[in-house]
């Protein structure tokens, strides 16, 4: 596997909070409510506190407007504690207010959508019915922020013995179509034609730094109880609000890099591959935005000969598609021959399409369903299990071994993705619970007609309790159980389901050959393979089927893409460590070696398929208006 960095395997996103039905804890008023949330990365560490909402005043159904900004990771369980505060001073200090509830929750739990609609209630809130509700929005980093001057005139007299207090809320629409809050003005008291204070926030928070984007602006009279009265609204554009604003100026920008073709040998009229780029990278989103083209002759030496470059905007280089060319200009070369000098070649756009953005997390958004199947080695190569150096074995003061430290460390981040945690978990190699004739997927429940144990939890419960009342036997053979799994993922290729099945085993296979064939068959399927290989035997056959550097092929068959991913334990943890002192850490470093390539599989998976983010959310509503026919879409 190729390593790669934080930016490359990580999504920046938003957390925004809203509660409902908080209790009371004000005699003479409501309370006033804030949001504090704290992440960890472990269940032995401590939360490390990552930010603080403002304050709202008198509401016990607060909708914070400050965002919470992290990284999110598909490979790693980041654990997030929101915690809601009623604030009666101006103390940073926790313990100087009241608290209001708390819940913990992953990471990957928020981001799969449901706590946006559907909340959870609040753990220790004194109110049955107090609920929190956490909105993820991926975001991009943006260094540049609107510093803006609103003003208002002959706004609406909401109040009987003065004037309102207006103040504004503002929202940007959301991939999923609904309005999301971004900001707010401070209130102004007893004024009908305000001019509010300068009004900062991040290009990005604004408007996703795109200028269509449609905003809505709120305007509300301020009440002391609570319940602001409504003024009016508007819904328009950052271009066509920020249209006319006295004299419209231009920063000066330098240019950066963000995109490049591949070479082509030896043509001097190339007609290049397509060249896909995300809209925000390639321009902000913004046609009018300059941006510069480079045409480069390659040298094998890594100094490159610049043979001519072209300054335009999106707006004209897509202006006329396939008859509109571009002189590229080499301003050396010019200056060089003068009047003689046209240029140095010309640059045409034969195609233009748009298409849907494919990253792993738009999947798990739109409601992708990541199931697990388990299988563990019970051959004999492993040692007795009543003998200490047996890997299968658990020494009566810790119940920690290495196929339980795979388990937990692949187990736990995945079953967030499944709604049901329902895991079919299967042992190889072994005789199982009595019978005599060794079986290569025996159910570990000793229940074939229903595999499934529920959670990490059932997985390590099901896998103690057969390593007690079986046999181990062997050879080792994987083509029967990767052949159960693809089985199971045939039944479900409509985008809506993916399958990750997770092979813990201690040495060399016996049926190589028969377990490429069956892996080259699953590339078809919703399915990705995780091998983890625990001892110190030789592992070189399950080397042969990570393909990292080409597709795995046999004969004339050549699998679909890439779904393997190999490790050996010994390179996270050493081999000679005490099982007692295996910890969380060791499991989150296992997890983010071996799981690292799953988004991109995924994805390679459904995109060639035609199925995109907005395909699994029409397949998730329909799913869920099967199941709950009489629920309505909220």
């Amino acid at each position: 596997m190729t390593a790669a960095s934080d930016s490359e395997l990580s999504n920046l996103l938003d957390l925004t909070v809203s509660c409902k039905d908080l209790k009371n804890k004000d005699t003479f008023s409501k309370s006033d409510p804030m949001c504090v949330v704290m992440m960890r990365e472990s269940s032995s560490s401590p939360y490390v506190e990552v930010g603080r909402t403002e304050r709202v005043e008198n509401n016990l159904n607060p909708s914070f407007t400050t965002p919470f900004r992290m990284k999110y990771f598909f490979e790693r369980s980041q654990q997030l504690r929101f915690e809601v505060y009623d604030c009666d001073s101006s103390s940073g200090s926790l313990d100087h207010h009241d608290k209001l509830g708390h819940l913990e929750v992953s990471l990957a739990e928020v981001v799969q959508g449901r706590l946006a609609t559907q909340g959870k209630l609040l753990v220790d809130s004194g109110n049955t019915h107090a609920k929190i509700f956490i909105r993820a929005q991926q975001t991009v980093e943006c260094r540049e922020s609107w510093n803006i001057c609103f003003s208002a005139r002959g706004l609406d007299n909401k109040d009987f013995f003065g004037l309102s207090d207006p103040y504004l809320v503002f929202y940007k629409k959301s991939a999923k179509g609904d309005f999301i809050v971004t900001g707010q003005t401070k209130v102004i008291k007893n004024n009908l034609n305000p001019n509010w204070e300068p009004f900062i926030i991040n290009k990005a928070r604004f408007n996703d730094n795109d200028e269509q984007l449609p905003i809505k602006i709120e305007c509300y009279d301020y009440n002391s109880d609570g319940s602001p009265d409504f003024i009016g609204d508007v819904t328009t554009t950052g271009g066509e609000l920020f249209k006319e604003i006295g004299s419209k100026s231009f920063p000066v920008r330098s240019f950066i890099v963000t995109g490049q073709t591949k070479v082509i040998k030896n043509n001097l009229n190339p007609n290049w591959e397509p060249f896909i780029i995300n809209k925000a990278r390639f321009n902000d989103n913004d046609d009018q935005l300059p941006i510069k083209i480079e045409c480069y002759d390659y040298n094998s030496d890594g100094s490159p000969d610049f043979i001519g470059d072209v300054t335009t905007t999106g707006g004209e280089l897509f202006k006329e598609i396939g008859s509109k060319s571009f002189p590229l200009i080499n301003q050396h070369k010019k200056e060089k021959k003068g009047k003689k000098y046209k240029n140095s070649g010309v640059l045409l756009v034969s195609s233009l399409t748009s298409e849907e953005e494919c990253d792993f997390i738009y999947y798990v958004q739109a409601g992708l369903q990541i199931s697990f199947i388990v299988a563990v080695d019970f051959t004999a190569s492993n040692g007795n299990p009543q003998v200490p150096n047996s890997l299968h074995y658990f020494n009566p003061q810790y119940a920690v071994n290495q196929y339980t430290t795979a388990i937990q460390a692949v187990g736990n981040v995945i079953q967030e993705y499944d709604s049901d945690k329902l895991f079919p978990v299967y042992g190889f190699g072994g005789r199982f619970f009595g019978t005599q004739v060794v079986s290569h997927n025996y159910p570990l429940n000793n229940n074939p007609d229903n595999p499934n144990v529920v959670g990490v939890q059932g997985i390590l419960d099901s896998y103690r309790y057969a390593i007690s009342h079986s046999q181990l036997a062997g050879p080792t053979y994987f083509q029967p159980i990767i052949k159960a799994a693809m089985r199971t993922a045939s039944q479900f290729q409509t985008g809506l389901h993916y399958f990750m099945l997770l092979i813990i085993t201690d040495g060399a296979i016996v049926d190589l050959d028969a377990t490429i064939e069956a892996v080259i068959e699953a590339s078809h399927y919703p399915l990705s393979i995780i091998i983890i290989g625990v001892g110190d035997a030789d592992f070189d056959s399950m080397e042969a089927l990570d393909s990292d550097k080409a597709m795995l092929s046999s004969g004339n068959r050549v699998a679909a893409r890439d779904i393997v991913q190999f490790v050996a334990l010994r390179d996270i943890i050493r081999p000679d460590m005490d099982p007692s002192r295996l910890s969380v850490q060791h499991q989150q470093q296992l997890a983010m070696h071996v799981l690292a390539e799953v988004p991109r599989q995924v994805k390679d998976y459904l995109k060639p398929k035609g199925v995109y983010p907005s395909t699994v959310q029409k397949l998730a509503q329909q799913d869920q208006a099967r199941l709950n026919p009489n629920s309505q879409t909220q």
